[in-house]
């Protein structure tokens, strides 16, 4: 019993979290990708006269925002690297499933934490020397 006790124990220390960066100055086309806030979307309404306000999403008819959501895209990846560069990964990946289904960039990312999604800020999960991170957001393309 203390035999199974004590290889538990092993396995749950040898896994962990740590907190990774989205390097913009090194990756430009990452401006593609917006993290989520976590604030109530703004969006514009026009008005009878054509002028423009900014209400929140929930808030009555004739809404207008000038994107149109494609679908939520979905990315994990798990492997030896540094968490950084997964994070990276993650994004690009994402960013090319959004194109892949109509897609031009990737708004509200949110990245998966231990027990809820957040956006903002990027976490790699960990257990042993292999690391993971896991990101979903929602494909995007202008409207014209």
């Amino acid at each position: 019993m203390k035999a199974v006790a004590a290889l538990i124990g092993l396995l749950v220390g040898c896994s962990g979290w740590e907190i990774g960066q989205i390097r913009y100055r090194d990756n430009p086309d990452l401006a593609l990708v917006t993290l989520a806030t976590g604030e109530a979307k703004v969006v514009g309404r026009r008005t009878r006269d054509g002028s423009r306000e900014d209400v929140q999403a929930a808030q009555g008819p004739n809404l207008w925002t000038p994107w149109t959501e494609v679908g939520p895209v979905h990315v994990r990846i798990s492997e030896k690297a540094s968490c950084d560069e997964l994070v990276t990964r993650v994004l690009r990946d994402l960013l090319a499933e959004a194109r892949a289904i109509g897609g031009t960039r990737v708004q509200e990312v949110k990245f998966r934490h231990r027990w809820h999604w957040s956006g903002r800020e990027p976490v790699c999960m960990w257990r042993f020397s292999t690391r993971t991170v896991e990101a979903e957001g929602m494909a995007v393309r202008e409207n014209k």
